[in-house]
């Protein structure tokens, strides 16, 4: 009977050997490693070898002929038929066949190309993506971005007082931002004044939608990235998120809330800056539900790395490390992992149910659902008012639309001094008004 077991990532099978089958060994050699088994056919029935000894040291000379790499070749005996077993460490570096690069996907061998084999290629000699250089220079950087950047560094104590706002070159050389002579992809990224005619996913999109998910409306945020967080923070709570009141039970005072915490949004946005893959070119997005808010940038989580992995207690893992530098010199990175933890924390606070993560088409997507409601209107507590302020407070409990004229001619006392014993009343905590001045009402809050 053929066997359970099943080819994978890191094995394959295969009947006889040929050298065609040398793209394996490189696609093994170039992922995480793998086996090959060789007298046994695909559908895992195991034939054996003729002469195994032979077949071994052809797949040994191959190898070495042809890729330069060490692998493990033995005659192994299963089912009592001799196969040959050729096990394959992952490699430090990358090997090409005939000039072709091939890694493994699932139980395939996938052709690393375009940027995939840039950024392959990158990782090996200890770079990311943003590491390698670009056609800008030092006039194509943001004067204003740079003394932001220094500014907030010595607001947070993590750059040198005397450092000078204007010196764009001192940045770009403290910070490794250049190479012969060429600025890399991150100076451009963090302190270019047009980041987005280099790469077409360094901007974020803010867009409103509603019930039906229909847009709504949306905003485009085009500055250069170290001022992208900031800008978007005041342009949600400025447009998208205004704050709303409630009474709170206990005091029946009023209180200002908004749906969603500033500082968990603020650390997803800037998680989603700085651990996006830019070499995908998508914009990092916040997208607006009725009832929950959605920020997700184009990028898997770390080798290894699972959502779990995420919602525990973890240490720093950075994509694009020299980016990630400059935001935590900025003051809005921490190098210990706790970004995560901060989020929930705020989230709690605020009285908004757990953030959610979850990977959806390439990206990781933070969904923080809308804050649930726990204060409520008191019942009117008993407190002493007399003269005109009881009357109209009287008078408003039994009609809360009216108006200070109608108050004035019911009191028959002049508007002026309705509008100062109303003044004093809202001050002391007595009513508030809620809605606009024509179809508002009034709100009782102690009697």
């Amino acid at each position: 009977m053929p066997a359970v077991d099943l080819e994978n990532k890191q094995e394959e099978w295969k009947e006889i050997w040929d050298s065609s089958y040398l793209k394996a060994i490189a696609a093994f050699y170039n992922t995480d490693g793998g086996r090959m088994v060789v007298g046994r056919k695909d559908d895992g029935v195991i034939v054996g070898l003729v002469d195994p000894k032979d077949t071994a040291k052809k797949i040994s000379d191959t190898i070495h002929n042809k890729l330069h790499i060490n692998v493990s070749v033995r005659i192994e005996s299963i089912e009592s038929k001799d196969c040959v077993i050729v096990d394959v460490r992952a490699g430090n570096r990358m090997v090409d066949l005939d000039g072709q690069f091939y890694v493994r996907v699932g139980n395939t061998n996938q052709t690393l190309e375009g940027e995939e084999l840039r950024t392959a290629l990158l990782n090996e000699k200890g770079m990311d993506w943003l590491d390698q250089t670009c056609d800008y220079s030092l006039k194509d950087l943001s004067p204003e971005a740079i003394s932001f950047f220094i500014s907030k560094g010595k607001e947070r104590g993590r750059i040198g007082k005397d450092v000078d706002p204007t010196d764009i070159s001192g940045v770009v050389s403290s910070y490794d931002l250049s190479n012969d002579g060429k600025l890399t992809m991150t100076a451009a990224i963090a302190f270019a004044k047009e980041p987005r005619h280099l790469n077409d996913g360094a901007y974020l999109v803010i867009g409103e939608f509603d019930s039906k998910n229909i847009l709504r409306r949306e905003t485009y945020v085009e500055v250069p990235g170290i001022q992208i967080v900031d800008e978007t923070i005041r342009i949600l709570y400025e447009r998208y998120i205004p704050s709303k009141f409630e009474y709170e039970g206990r005091t029946g005072l009023r209180v200002d809330v908004f749906d969603y915490p500033e500082d968990a949004l603020r650390e997803l946005i800037v998680n989603a800056l700085v651990h996006k893959d830019y070499s995908i070119q998508e914009p990092t997005r916040v997208a607006i539900y009725p009832n929950h808010i959605e920020i997700s940038s184009m990028g898997l989580l770390p080798k290894g790395w699972n959502l779990d992995t995420l919602l525990k207690k973890h240490g720093s893992s950075r994509r694009n490390r020299s980016l990630a530098n400059i935001f935590h010199d900025a003051g809005y990175v921490e190098k210990w992992g706790q970004g995560i933890e901060k989020v929930i924390e705020a989230c709690k606070a605020n009285n908004n149910p757990p953030p959610e993560f979850s990977i959806v088409t390439g990206a990781l997507m933070a969904t923080i659902p809308i804050r649930k409601k726990n204060m409520k209107t008191p019942a009117p507590v008993d407190v002493s008012l007399e003269g005109l302020d009881f009357e109209i407070v009287n008078k408003m409990e039994s009609n809360p639309k009216i108006t200070r004229t109608e108050l004035a001619s019911d009191l028959g006392v002049a508007e002026s001094t309705i509008s100062n014993h109303i003044s004093s009343l809202i001050a002391d905590g007595y009513i508030a008004r809620e809605g606009s001045k024509k179809t508002g009402v009034w709100v009782i809050l102690r009697k």
